[in-house]
């Protein structure tokens, strides 16, 4: 059957009542009668219409073939029922009955994927009857819908080995290799060569048949209520997908990196809500243990290895606390100390595994609940200090809560994948590789180049900063301003003063900005050994010279997590994975996308 009415209506997000009035504005011709709203003159010839309409004709349909060959002895007077014709041949007309119907049919199949129904929840709201004049309160019940992981991996890697993007090598291939053209290979990725020849070919053979995949979770308002959205995606790495070269110039990692819904329901953004979808995802990734194969039989290993998301997004799948003193997810810096660059890169780092240890260390943690940590008693902060082995003979309940808050360094709970299972090993849980990322591009770029422009005013005086004004309010002038609008901005504004007679310290700090964002938003191919120093170089100069030019104006909001997520871990970060793969558009477009199907029904 051809799909292609139905993938229009999908795609556009158009109604069905619009379809059948598309269909009908270029098919369909009522003879005799005038087409509504027609005001074209009568000596112009009239539109072209197919008589017949849209039909969807069944593939390999030899009836159709026969009824032509005899449509060709009839007779010019011949009476024809073209309707009972059209159903013996299976040609269908495509209304828009006709295509809810295959619609459903297609979920039936499991053709289009649906999903299963997952967490329930009820909401209470009150309804004010008019002609009792009184208050009532009705109970609705919301289920979300959860796709598989299982499914949403098979279907990615059918349609990326149907385009031709895997490397997809036989063990044949890897067995004919030369120890210098695996070593070669090797280099070539950016891996260490240190090895036997068994164990370098057996190291390339296992990175070419494992595949990384990423989550994006937030919340928005759809229709009115909030709504959580869960995607997955796969991660661009050259040892696993062709590169654009190898493939006639395909941007693959756009391609391979568009995200796919794995869970949509209506949710609240609070911890407790989001806690109730901890299960269900877990349980998702624990299938990770089932491998899958391409159509050649190679069998396709995936891991999860990112989470990507704005700030509170990767607090609350860290267990960190949601803002407040320690906001990084990646090291224990205090916010009043990230505008000290020697401090941050002196801070330890913290894996999942380092954060569930530190939990399990305690006491607390067995009563359960979302902050274990919040409003402990005397007594549980002098027992869980000491299973920490701590001394608190003659400390107050201040005091003890002041010191293990700087143990805890922002923790407050386990990450939320570990709360089902607190006390499981990271690797039976398909989580030894799962990192939360501490940089997000998009909103940290927008953010701290939102804090640049209203630090920008006080270097600025006279005709200068009448241009300065009149240039960021033509730029971003929208109601809706994005990241790419604060770049684009950036981009002018450095164009347009680097020449001008202001001070050099806020020309470098424009420059290092426009250098900064182009490398973190640089796609895989372009991430050589030379773009990442060249980006530890820039984000510690631009960091410096913010230290210099800003500090003196006591704004705390331009030191916050945004300048120490560039500054301190995007380097460190570009040189395991691109910071393209981490960016959040296209999770952030499918908001959008789903909204304006809601107003389109």
């Amino acid at each position: 059957m051809d799909d292609t009415n139905l993938k229009t209506v999908m795609a556009n997000r158009i109604s069905w009542k619009k379809f059948d009035k598309m269909r009908t504005a270029t098919s369909v011709e009522l003879k005799g009668k005038k087409r509504k709203n027609d005001d074209r003159d009568e000596d112009m010839p009239p539109a072209k219409r197919t008589h017949t309409g849209n039909l969807d004709v069944e593939e390999h349909n030899t009836d159709v073939q026969n009824l032509l060959e005899e449509a060709q002895s009839w007779s010019p007077n011949k009476v024809v029922n073209w309707s009972d014709l059209a159903r013996q041949c299976g040609i269908t007309m495509e209304t828009s009955k006709y295509q809810k119907h295959k619609l459903q049919s297609y979920k039936r199949s499991g053709k289009i994927l649906c999903g299963e129904k997952v967490v329930e929840t009820q909401y209470t709201k009150h309804v004010i009857n008019e002609s009792t004049s009184t208050i009532s309160e009705v109970i609705s019940t919301f289920t979300a819908q959860k796709i598989r992981l299982i499914d949403i991996r098979r279907k990615l890697l059918e349609m990326h080995e149907k385009l031709g993007l895997l490397h997809n090598q036989p063990d044949d291939y890897f067995e004919k290799l030369t120890d210098a053209e695996v070593k070669t290979q090797l280099e070539k990725l950016g891996e260490k060569t240190e090895g036997t020849p068994d164990e370098l070919k057996a190291q390339l053979k296992s990175m070419n048949r494992t595949r990384h995949l990423k989550i994006w979770h937030d919340h928005s308002t759809i229709s009115g209520p909030s709504h959580l959205l869960v995607t997955v995606a796969c991660v661009y790495d050259p040892a696993f997908y062709h590169t654009p070269e190898e493939v006639g110039g395909k941007d693959v990692q756009t391609i391979i990196e568009r995200p796919e819904i794995h869970i949509l329901g209506r949710s609240g953004s609070s911890l407790q809500d989001q806690a109730l979808f901890n299960n269900c995802r877990l349980e998702c990734i624990q299938e990770l243990s089932t491998p899958l194969h391409t159509t050649t039989g190679i069998q396709v290993i995936d891991t999860l290895r990112f989470f990507h998301g704005d700030g509170p997004a990767q607090q609350y799948e860290a267990g960190n606390s949601i803002g407040g003193t320690y906001p990084c997810v990646q090291c224990g810096v205090a916010s009043e100390e990230m505008s000290e660059l020697e401090c941050a890169y002196k801070c330890q780092t913290r894996s999942l595994k380092e954060r569930q240890e530190f939990i399990l260390e305690g006491q607390v943690w067995k009563k359960g609940g979302i902050n274990i940590y919040d409003k402990l008693k005397v007594k549980e902060l002098r027992q869980e200090l000491k299973s920490r082995h701590i001394e608190t003979r003659g400390l107050n309940r201040d005091e003890m809560d002041s010191l293990l808050k700087s143990l805890r360094m922002g923790i407050t709970n386990l990450p939320a994948l570990l709360q089902p299972h607190p006390t499981s090993l990271l690797n039976e849980l398909q989580l030894s590789n799962y990192e939360i990322s501490p940089t997000e591009p998009l909103h940290d770029i927008k953010s701290h180049f939102a804090n640049i422009f209203e630090e920008a005013e006080s270097y600025m005086q006279g005709d200068v900063l009448d241009e300065f004004k009149k240039l960021r309010d033509s730029v971003l002038c929208k109601s809706t301003l994005r990241c790419s609008d604060y770049w684009k901005a950036m981009v002018i504004l450095y164009n347009t003063f680097r020449e001008k007679n202001i001070d050099q310290t806020f020309k470098d700090i424009l420059r290092t900005a426009v250098d900064l964002s182009h490398l973190v938003y640089s796609c895989d191919y372009d991430r050589t050994p030379k773009t990442a120093l060249a980006l530890h170089n820039t984000s510690f100069i631009h960091g410096m010279l913010c230290i210099n030019a800003f500090s003196r104006t006591g704004n705390t909001k331009t030191f916050g997590r945004y300048f120490h997520s560039l500054t301190t871990h995007s380097a460190i970060l570009y040189r395991i994975v691109s910071l393209f793969s981490l960016n959040t558009e296209d999770e952030e477009r499918m908001f959008g996308q789903a909204k304006s199907i809601t107003k389109s029904m």
